[in-house]
């Protein structure tokens, strides 16, 4: 339910707001080829995008940068924070489809934290 989510971002952030509100499903041995997200200025420097994994597995990688690039498993349930402008990419060579809620939370105070952060 997105009141309880909303309420889960509160108690980590100062209060706020979403707009966008996504389910992403990357299907069992497929993935998502690198690329960037670019959602416009507005958006870009006052929201902040988050991942909560609903299903996953161990396998499943989502990774940063194209050269030297770090790669992440997203752990269900959590919330990640991220700067979807960098270059990102998915791997999922598990024989289950990854779901992820995906959100823009905007602060009411306007304090942005970014780049994979677990809460």
């Amino acid at each position: 339910e997105l009141d309880t989510v909303l309420e889960a971002l509160e108690l980590h952030f100062s209060p706020g707001y979403t707009n966008r509100v996504v389910l992403s499903c990357v299907p069992a041995g497929k993935g998502i080829l690198g690329h960037t997200d670019d959602f416009g200025p507005a958006i870009r420097t006052k929201s902040m995008h988050c991942h909560i994994p609903l299903i996953t597995h161990s396998s499943i990688k989502m990774g940063f940068g194209k050269e030297n690039s770090r790669e992440y498993h997203l752990k269900q349930g959590h919330l990640y924070s991220m700067d979807e402008t960098l270059w990102h990419y998915v791997k999922n060579p598990s024989r289950v489809d990854r779901i992820h809620l995906l959100l823009a939370y905007f602060p009411h105070d306007g304090n942005i934290q970014t780049l994979v952060k677990e809460h």
